[in-house]
């Protein structure tokens, strides 16, 4: 079998004790690498799937390769180190012609793997933290990134400040709308507006023809070229997971100019979205 990020809710079983480690896994995508280091780790099992998701545990990669180790978030302490990681593994496999597009690519995974470490970090509740990773397919010019985590999901979080939601399925749409948040607006006396988290990861990946997954609980999302499906998992997964594919070859915008398109004139004190 195969695990992607495509096929995720067909192959959920997998997670299972009855089904982890006893199908043979071919192939497999960072969501399923994310996925495994949380399972694991909560079920004390020492082994992964599959060679290829056993190499990523390793720490290492290989000089111009295309994917990164898997890294363990925790606290926010963790994240600054972990996105570079993940940053300059995948930089290293672009082929990019020019300093500006560099530059903006560089900008957008920056952008994007801090929004999904730092909510991961503030908000899962997950005994184990999250797991994340990213590849670069260098044949179809795109990025896949992935975090999973064994915490809580969106809807304990988000029914704190929106009582009327009153399921995964509404949690997940409304966190993806602007200016929802879970977190506090200010830290250390400073206003917080590191960004708007799933709003403009979704603004980002529909200009970019990308691909959004988002699971929590028992419940998902997916958004594949700007069109969006909810439904329930058959085997739901304790905690969430969020994994989306971005196709630099697409980036052909300045990130600044992107990024003014997201904040109106009236965001000055835009709050900051909120995600597990």
């Amino acid at each position: 079998m195969d695990i992607t990020i495509q096929n995720i809710v067909e192959t959920i079983q997998y997670f299972t004790e009855s089904s982890y480690g006893k199908s043979e896994v071919r192939w497999i995508e960072p969501i399923g690498v994310a996925m495994a280091a949380g399972y694991r780790k909560v079920h004390n099992i020492e082994d992964f799937p599959c060679p290829y998701a056993r190499q990523m545990t390793e720490g290492r990669h290989s000089q111009g390769g295309t994917y990164t180790a898997i890294h363990n978030i925790q606290t926010r302490a963790d994240v600054e180190i972990v996105r570079n990681r993940l940053v300059t593994t995948l930089m290293e496999g672009f082929e990019i012609d020019s300093p500006q597009e560099h530059n903006d690519c560089k900008q957008y995974l920056n952008h994007m793997f801090s929004e999904l470490l730092n909510n991961v970090a503030d908000h899962a509740q997950s005994p184990v933290g999250g797991y994340t990773m990213a590849q670069y397919y260098r044949q179809h010019g795109k990025v896949q990134f992935a975090i999973a985590d064994c915490g809580c999901g969106f809807l304990k979080n988000i029914e704190i400040k929106y009582p009327q939601v009153k399921n995964e399925q509404e949690a997940i749409a409304k966190a993806m709308e602007k200016s929802v948040t879970a977190s506090c607006n200010q830290m250390y006396n400073q206003s917080r507006n590191a960004g708007y988290g799933l709003y403009t990861l979704e603004f980002i990946l529909r200009d970019t023809e990308g691909v959004l997954l988002i699971i929590s609980n028992g419940s998902y999302m997916m958004m594949c070229k700007g069109r969006k499906e909810y439904g329930e998992m058959s085997v739901p997964w304790s905690g969430t997971v969020v994994a989306f594919e971005f196709f630099h070859k697409n980036t052909n915008y300045n990130f600044e100019h992107m990024r003014n398109k997201w904040l109106l004139p009236d965001d000055e004190a835009g709050e900051e979205d909120f995600f597990l």
